[in-house]
């Protein structure tokens, strides 16, 4: 079962993720981890996601990054430029697509391939 937090709680987890990835240390994970990254306009959650994506391959992990902010405008272009970058796979679909249907494919993709 998963586990349930609060937000502090999940803030902390998220600040410990942060440092030891900028301290070169691995992830404690079981599979399949998701890591999901939500704010607001302009704070860094695309370029976020391509450092911690090509952390995450250079540990020797695959990585499938989903792109399922449909409705931003360049959103899904931008990740494609980072999960290129980090050689990550990345799931996508068509502007104003369903967002929960990228993120069952990315699930889906990431099943298959590990």
């Amino acid at each position: 079962m998963a586990e349930k937090l609060t937000f502090e709680q999940a803030m902390l987890k998220i600040e410990e993720i942060v440092s030891k990835l900028e301290n070169g240390g691995e992830i404690e994970y079981q599979y399949p981890c998701i890591i999901m990254v939500i704010g607001v306009n302009g704070v860094g959650k695309t370029t976020s996601i391509g450092k911690i994506a090509n952390n995450l391959v250079n540990q020797g992990k695959k990585v499938v990054v989903a792109a399922a902010d449909t409705f931003r405008a360049a959103a899904v272009e931008q990740l494609e430029v980072w999960a290129e970058r980090s050689n990550s796979v990345i799931v996508k679909k068509e502007e104003g697509a369903d967002p929960a249907a990228v993120v069952f494919d990315a699930i889906a993709k990431a099943k298959e391939i590990n």
